[in-house]
């Protein structure tokens, strides 16, 4: 289930995803494609979508921390 969240004729799902917040779920693939390219966000360092990250981890049978992108540096400590 995906909803559309919005405040007035604020998209929040759109602008969370053009500012690199948030991946594309079914929509927004171009302005995810706008943020990867501005790397914006998520997409300013390194960053494996969780997807692909829970895919290899079934495929590979190996377990490895996720890495913060720098843009999550100072929100989280990380140690």
């Amino acid at each position: 289930l995906l909803v559309t969240c919005s405040s007035g004729s604020l998209n929040i799902n759109r602008h969370m995803v053009v500012r690199g917040l948030a991946v594309s779920f079914g929509d927004y693939e171009t302005e995810e494609g706008e943020a990867k390219a501005a790397r914006r966000g998520l997409w300013g360092g390194e960053f494996v979508v969780p997807s692909e990250w829970r895919n290899r981890l079934r495929t590979e049978g190996t377990h490895e921390e996720p890495h913060f992108s720098s843009f999550f540096q100072g929100l989280f400590v990380v140690e």
